[in-house]
Formats: structure tokens, C-alpha cells, sequence
């Protein structure tokens, strides 16, 4: 370790539209025909930039710390000398990582840069050594997969199942030590093929990786549980095989990325049209004492993440008493399961936006609301603007969908009253006019509405 200086993936994001601040929720977008100015990085990434008191925030960033982060080993080593010790044991206790001193080109551990299925990854490893290091490889690999944890509680303890399924998962060897001085050792020819250890100074590694079509969208911790996790998360890991040491004194430097997939949700000719449902209830004893109507209404099924959903509410209170609530709210639900594990019960995903709401509804009254339901679920620890698209049919982990529920709470012993609508999510809808662009604007403009 002392003979290291600096450690750590470089990602080219000269061709990246949009990077994604997980911390502090943000969007960085770079303008047409400009670069990337790193100085406009500094301060991103840490809990610096989260509300001031928020144990939600604070808890959603560690989960999603949980969810990107694979090691508890170093981290990365800046160019100060000092180490960072990183994660995220899952218990909401990850450092904060160190920021260059000065606006280099790295990009901070909680700025993610945006890909689609299909893209070409292009970056380095970069390594400076005060002395030469004794080494047996030194590789990088991409890993993609969905992960699902469910906790079973017993009589003494609890014992932890999980389950994967990996999308991509390639590496590439940059470095090899020679075998006797003599034989190839560097497989991609970025060193002397006779080296036996590295010597000091700078070592820069070119990698590239090519994102499969096939790969899915990423997604943050969908249950937002520390015991209980399900997720689809992408990162790069490259790590220094040392000699003659136990596998966890091996160097890592890894880089989080973010997955989008595009969804049009024009391409469903149902999701344009309007939607109402109506419910009637007969109160009291053979309905002698009233009925109670409740119909809600949707322009369109189809709705693009992160926007809110304008609904109307028409609440027809025709019994003796006062209705005590009246609330609707975006939910994502689902189930997380362990693959070829049938006789344990799936984990329920149930992910409640914040409510709109209106209280006292007194009897004999027909009242409308017309509410825009906001896509915020920081409550449950969880960022909407990275919820997935679509329903992920294709993992078999993980399924969810959409609805807009809205509830008539009752006075005890009386059941509420509800109203479910399915509805999709997309990042993408062709058949607005203001995002008729060319296809990766559209994907990224549009997948956090900016």
C-alpha cells in the first residue's frame, strides 16, 4: 500500500450527454457542442449536498451506496497519498469519499454517467507508484446484474438467501506478470512483456466495454430496507492481484454506472386514451342509510417518470355520515423472488408516493378535486427519478408495475373505499411534439424531464 499513490477508474464521459448525481438527486446535463468542465464537479457526491437533517436522504444515498459499491476494501487512493477505506456494510454507515484537490478528471464515486443498452464504455485505469510493486495482474471488469436478498427470520437469529442474474459480467486483463522474465505478460501490449513487477511512476490502462442490447435498466434499491434488498445495478472494478497476499489485501478502485433503457409509451395505443373507473357503495343496513360514489379519472394510462399525473376525483357522499379522508398517490408494486427457491414467499415491492388528500367530508355533499399526484417517493428513502420503466418483464427476479390509487377512509369498523388504475411508465413519448429529437436526446431528456 505505501508504494501506491493513486488508484483509480477514469471513465471517458466526452461523448455523455447527461450524469446522474445520486446524492443530491441531480441532473448534470452538458450543453451541444461543449465539453465537460470538471471544476463544476467539486462538491457533488457527498452528504454535503443533502438537506440539512434528512435521515431519509442520508439513508437513501447508503442504500444506493449498498447497491453500487461491491467492496469493502480500498476504495480509491487520491493523489494526496491517503486512502479511502470505502462502503457501505449496508448498515448505513459508508464514508464519505474524498474529492481531488484540485479539478482534475475525476469524476466523484456518486456522479454517474448515463449509457444505453448498446454503448461503447471507453476509459482507463489509471496507476502511480512511488516504488515498484510486486503484482501478479492487474484487471477491470463490468458487471451487470439484478440481486435479490430476503432476510428469514428463526427462533435464535435469521439467515440471509440472495439470488443473481447477470446481464453482462466481462473483464479485461491490462497487466500480467511474467513468468521467469521470459514469457508474454502484457496482453494488451501497454507494457514490457518481460516485466515481473510494475515499476514507479504513472501507469495509465486503456479499457473499453460494450454494454449488451440485451441488458436491462438499472434500478435503485427498490425495497429500502437495510435486511431486504432488490435491484438492477451496473459497475466497473479494477483490482491489483498482489503476491503472496489473501484475496481481501488485493487494491480495488471501482465506478458506478447507470443504466437507461428507452420506453415509448406512445407505442401502446391504450396508454393515450382516457381512463375512468367509478365505484358505488351502499352504506348501512340494507343501504337504508345512503350510498357512497366515487369515480376517478385519467387523461391517458401512459405517464413519463419523474412528471406528476393530473387526476380528477369526483366523490359523491350521500350517506348520514362524515367521510374522515379522502387521499390518492402513485404506487409501484411488485414482487422481489429468489430464483429456484418456489417454496419460500416472494418479497412484496410497495413503493407510495406522497399523498394528495383532502379531510371532513360531510354527508350529503358531491364534491371534485382535480389534483396533479406528485412522482416523489423520498419518503420510503427512494429517488423516483431513477424508478424503472416499463414492468421488467425480462428479470426473472424482479417484476413491478404502476397504479394511482385513490382511498376513501371510513370511520372504524367501517372497510375503506378504493379505486385502483394501472397505469405505464415510460422516458419516452413520441407522440409529443416538444421531444421530437433524435433518439439519445430523447431517451435522456425526457428519462429525468429535463
Amino acid at each position: 500500500m505505501d508504494s501506491i499513490d493513486y488508484f483509480n477508474i477514469e471513465v471517458d464521459i466526452d461523448d455523455r450527454r447527461h450524469l446522474y448525481d445520486y446524492a443530491s438527486c441531480r441532473l448534470l446535463t452538458r450543453e451541444d457542442g461543449r465539453r465537460w468542465d470538471p471544476c463544476q464537479f467539486k462538491g457533488l457526491g457527498t452528504k454535503r449536498s443533502l438537506p440539512e437533517h434528512d435521515d431519509n436522504a442520508l439513508q437513501r444515498m447508503h442504500l444506493m451506496d449498498a447497491a453500487i459499491w461491491e467492496t469493502n476494501r480500498t476504495e480509491k487512493l487520491v493523489r494526496t497519498g491517503s486512502v479511502h477505506k470505502s462502503k457501505n456494510d449496508a448498515e448505513a454507515t459508508s464514508p464519505e469519499p474524498e474529492q481531488p484537490a484540485s479539478c482534475g478528471q475525476d469524476l466523484p464515486l456518486r456522479v454517474l454517467p448515463v449509457y444505453k443498452p448498446g454503448e461503447l464504455i471507453r476509459g482507463k485505469v489509471e496507476l502511480e507508484l512511488k516504488k515498484r510493486l510486486k503484482a501478479r495482474y492487474v484487471k477491470v471488469k463490468m458487471k451487470g446484474y439484478a440481486f435479490v436478498n430476503i432476510r428469514y427470520y428463526l427462533k435464535y437469529g435469521y439467515t440471509d438467501i440472495h439470488s443473481e442474474e447477470y446481464y453482462v459480467k466481462e473483464k479485461m486483463v491490462l497487466w500480467k506478470k511474467a513468468k521467469h522474465g521470459t514469457d508474454t505478460a502484457d496482453t494488451t501490449g501497454l507494457m514490457d512483456s518481460s516485466e515481473t513487477v510494475l515499476p514507479p511512476g504513472t501507469h495509465s490502462f486503456p479499457f473499453d466495454f460494450v454494454i449488451p442490447e440485451s441488458a436491462l435498466q438499472s434500478t435503485p434499491p427498490l425495497i429500502p430496507t437495510n435486511a431486504n434488498r432488490a435491484f438492477i445495478a451496473y459497475y466497473m472494478v479494477a483490482k491489483i492481484y498482489m503476491v503472496h497476499t489473501l484475496p481481501f489485501q488485493d487494491i480495488v478502485a471501482q465506478k458506478g454506472l447507470w443504466i437507461a433503457t428507452p420506453f415509448d409509451i406512445a407505442s401502446v395505443n391504450s396508454d393515450q386514451e382516457k381512463v375512468t373507473i367509478s365505484k358505488c357503495l351502499n352504506t348501512g343496513v340494507l343501504g337504508k342509510a345512503g350510498k357512497i360514489g366515487l369515480r376517478a379519472t385519467l387523461e391517458k394510462s401512459g405517464y413519463m417518470v419523474g412528471r406528476s399525473i393530473p387526476l380528477t376525483v369526483e366523490l359523491s357522499n350521500q350517506s348520514d355520515s362524515t367521510i374522515p379522508k379522502l387521499e390518492a398517490y402513485v404506487q409501484m408494486s411488485g414482487r422481489a423472488r429468489l430464483r429456484c427457491i418456489h417454496l419460500l414467499p416472494a418479497e412484496p415491492i410497495c413503493l407510495k408516493g406522497k399523498k394528495c388528500s383532502v379531510a371532513g367530508i360531510q354527508a350529503f355533499t358531491r364534491e371534485t378535486y382535480h389534483w396533479n399526484l406528485p412522482w416523489d417517493f423520498l419518503e420510503h428513502c427512494v429517488d423516483g427519478n431513477l424508478l424503472p420503466v416499463g414492468d421488467l418483464d425480462d428479470c426473472s427476479l424482479i417484476n413491478i408495475s404502476y397504479q394511482v390509487r385513490v382511498t376513501v377512509k371510513r370511520k372504524n369498523p367501517h372497510r375503506p373505499m378504493k379505486v385502483i388504475i394501472p397505469i405505464t411508465v415510460g422516458n419516452m413519448d413520441s407522440a409529443t411534439a416538444a421531444n421530437s429529437c433524435d433518439g439519445d436526446q430523447l431517451v435522456t431528456r425526457t428519462f429525468w424531464s429535463s
